[in-house]
């Protein structure tokens, strides 16, 4: 789960990458906000990294820096994903941008 939550927030000079704590976060957030959707946020996490295992016969947070770009670039242009990487993206992005 945190080589995703780095994919999506790589960081920058001025922006720090994602972390651990965006991670405990997220789950605190969600946990306490929605706490079954903590486990779906986690599920698809691992759903996700399935898809990778399928399409490069590595996980996610095995993949190099161009590796794990594409297969985000892959997920968001697919119809049927697209959905639920934002989704992730999106709470992911929040918490993170919120500290």
């Amino acid at each position: 789960m945190l080589a995703l939550a780095e994919a999506i927030v790589p960081g920058s000079s001025q922006v720090r990458r994602a972390d651990e704590q965006t991670l405990e976060r997220t789950v605190e957030l969600l946990e306490h906000t929605f706490p079954k959707l903590s486990r779906v946020w986690g599920k698809t996490a691992l759903f996700l990294d399935h898809l990778a295992i399928l399409r490069t016969g590595r996980r996610f947070r095995d993949l190099d820096h161009a590796g794990q770009e594409a297969m985000l670039t892959r997920w968001q242009s697919d119809p049927a994903l697209r959905g639920p990487l934002t989704a992730f993206m999106f709470v992911v992005k929040m918490v993170h941008f919120d500290r």
